[in-house]
Parts: C-alpha cells; structure tokens; sequence
C-alpha cells in the first residue's frame, strides 16, 4: 500500500511526460524569494488586503472624483478672446491731451477719443481677430503648382523613359493574337471564331 502511494506521488511531481512540474511563483527564484517559506501565500495576503481597504474605504468615491477632477484639462489654458487681459499700452500712441483727459470724467469724452484710447489698449478688436483672410488664392496657387508638375513629370516620362509601348500593343501583335484565336477556335458561339 505504501509503495503504491510513493509511486502515486512520484507520477504527479513528474507530469505526464516524465518533466517536473513547475511549482508556483517559481520566477521569484531570481531574486531568493522562493527559500522564505510561504512567501507566495504572504504575497497573495498582501495584496488582498489592500484590495480589501481599498473597496471598503468609506471614501472611495472622493478619491475616484478627486483622481477625475486632477486629471481633467485645466481651464486657465484656455484663452478667453471675449474677455481679453489688459496689455501693456504704448504710450507713445497717446498724445499728452487726449491723457490728461483720459484722468478726468469720461462723460466730457467724445466717441474719437475713446476710440483711441480703446485702440491704445487694444490694437485689434474681437470682429478685426476673427476675421480670416481669404484663403482661395492660396489654394488654387497650390493646386495649379501641383497639377502642373504632376503633368510635367507624365509628359517626361513618356518621353524620354518609355518612348516604345510594349510589344503586345503594336498592331503586328494584335493581328497574330486575332489569328490565333481564330486557330485555336475560341469563343466560338459569338466571339471571333464564329465569324469564318
């Protein structure tokens, strides 16, 4: 009875084909781990216990919220052409009256001088920034440059690289492809043999 259990246990260690089995964690024997006792079942405890805190915790979902909110895109790198920032103004622009009137009440200013001194803030208004320049000149330059290298460089290769055309398109050919066709008997229903 007891050999035949020996033998039992000996079958199993070997595997089917005679070859050890390996045992678990076994790539940890690298760094000496697999000589600690129990090192896989500490490990496994380890982490399930992390996992155990981590889930149980009461503030799981401020940590979630707090991890979406911090690694959302941050707003202040917009920038905001509605509301732009007061730039530094040239004051070379401004003549000496139109600043001293600029100190005093603006209700006494006409509409010419607060527009410049609108235009001494800011050089260019929200309509002047959004209006594009038109593109159309550029793209139809671009698409004529490139159709016509695409043109000049078909008529170069057609001739000076490939000025023969193949030998199947010379009309020699053409009348010996017709004759033996018409030798081997193809197509003979409507195609060229039917026409003897």
């Amino acid at each position: 009875m007891r050999r035949r259990e020996d033998t039992k246990n000996a079958t199993a260690t070997a595997g089917i084909h005679g070859h050890r089995n390996p045992q678990p964690f076994e790539f940890f024997s690298f760094v000496g781990c697999t000589s600690l006792p129990f090192f896989h079942l500490k490990l496994t405890l380890l982490i399930m216990a992390s996992l155990r805190k981590l889930v149980t915790s009461p503030n799981l979902v401020s940590v979630l919220r707090r991890q979406v909110s911090s690694s959302s895109a941050l707003r202040a790198a917009a920038v905001d052409i509605s509301n732009p920032a007061q730039a530094d103004r040239s004051t070379e622009t401004l003549s000496d009256a139109l600043a001293a009137k600029e100190k005093g009440p603006w209700k006494e200013l006409n509409k010419e001088d607060k527009i410049a001194l609108y235009r001494a803030s800011f050089p260019s208004t929200i309509a002047e920034g959004d209006r594009a320049d038109p593109d159309l000149g550029r793209v139809v330059f671009g698409v004529t440059v490139g159709v016509s290298v695409a043109v000049t460089f078909f008529v170069f290769l057609k001739k000076f690289v490939g000025p023969n055309p193949p030998r199947t398109l010379t009309p020699e050919w053409r009348e010996a492809q017709l004759e033996r066709m018409k030798l081997q008997n193809m197509n003979p229903i409507t195609g060229i043999s039917s026409k003897k």
